[in-house]
């Protein structure tokens, strides 16, 4: 287990970049491990094994040296996780079994190997409900997050959110106001949140947790924020829509590619947003403000297709 922990950190991590070395992505990762198993090894193994064995597997000379230079990083990748947990910042690897669950079951091997979190890790653990909406929030889309957060929260699950500014961080500060708890995964910097007094509180009270795919220090960026959202609604039990600008923003391809991927059940604002409207024609499942919090039959989690 501690192998495979280090292998994975090692191989796909971007904690210490250097420079003509890339990381494997999840697809080079996943090839590995499959053409690993075929030969009846696991990762954690690579550390035991010469170029040699590497090639006779069927790997090339250049992917085997880049394999055995990403490896040979593991004690700089030490000395440097050592400095994050001092900052409250550590490291879970899909191949540990604190891993959050449901990301794990529902992207499977496409999920992330390697998440930096700061926090309370059983929470991975916990059913959640994602919350995601528009940055520029009107009073009544405000209104309609604050009440359907309550309604969750009654429900007994906790809070996944994205962490930006407008419907999420509505949806965040409510959830954790009202005593309730709160996964997030942000898109911009780890380092960046935890400079803010009140996520080092609730941190602190073990009722926020913090993951990312990226290192601490990773500026936003376009396709981290596309990661993000897949992991909101690979990991929510549903995801409740507040308002989607049609064809346009993260909410909006978020949910497609959540509907078209079957990630999760999909609840929808029943409002004349064209977005809103679009959605549910594809086939978000409309909830209004009478809306009491329990997930409607047939919003089961379903895997997604291959």
């Amino acid at each position: 287990m501690i192998q495979n922990r280090w292998s994975m950190i090692c191989l796909c991590s971007q904690l210490k970049p250097e420079e003509g070395l890339r990381p494997l992505t999840n697809r080079e990762f996943r090839d590995l491990t499959a053409l690993l198993c075929r030969n009846g090894k696991t990762p954690g193994d690579l550390f035991r094994m010469n170029y040699i064995e590497l090639t006779a597997m069927g790997l090339s000379t250049e992917s085997a040296q880049r394999l055995f230079r990403l490896l040979d990083r593991v004690f700089a990748l030490e000395s440097l996780l050592d400095s994050y947990e001092h900052m409250g910042i550590r490291v879970v690897t899909a191949a540990e079994p604190t891993y959050f669950p449901t990301l794990k079951r529902t992207l499977g091997l496409n999920c992330p190997p390697v998440l930096c979190y700061a926090g309370n890790l059983n929470l991975a653990s916990k059913t959640v409900i994602g919350v995601v909406g528009a940055r520029d929030i009107s009073p009544t889309d405000g209104r309609f997050t604050i009440d359907a957060v309550g309604k969750i929260l009654s429900q007994g699950y906790g809070i996944l959110s994205g962490g930006a500014r407008g419907t999420d961080s509505v949806a965040e500060s409510e959830a954790l106001r009202l005593g309730g708890t709160v996964v997030e995964f942000p898109a911009y910097p780890l380092l960046q949140r935890l400079r803010k007094p009140e996520i080092t509180r609730h941190l602190q009270e073990g009722r926020l947790l913090l993951a990312t795919p990226v290192a601490p220090h990773t500026n936003f960026s376009a396709t981290l924020a596309t990661a993000r959202n897949r992991m909101i609604y690979a990991h929510s039990a549903a995801t409740v829509v507040v308002r989607a600008t049609h064809r346009r923003g993260g909410t909006w391809s978020g949910a497609t590619d959540a509907l078209k991927r079957s990630l999760c059940p999909i609840l929808c604002r029943d409002y004349p947003y064209e977005g809103n409207l679009a959605l549910i024609q594809s086939g978000a499942i409309p909830i209004t403000e009478i809306w009491d919090g329990i997930l409607p039959t047939g919003a089961v989690k379903q895997l997604p297709i291959p």
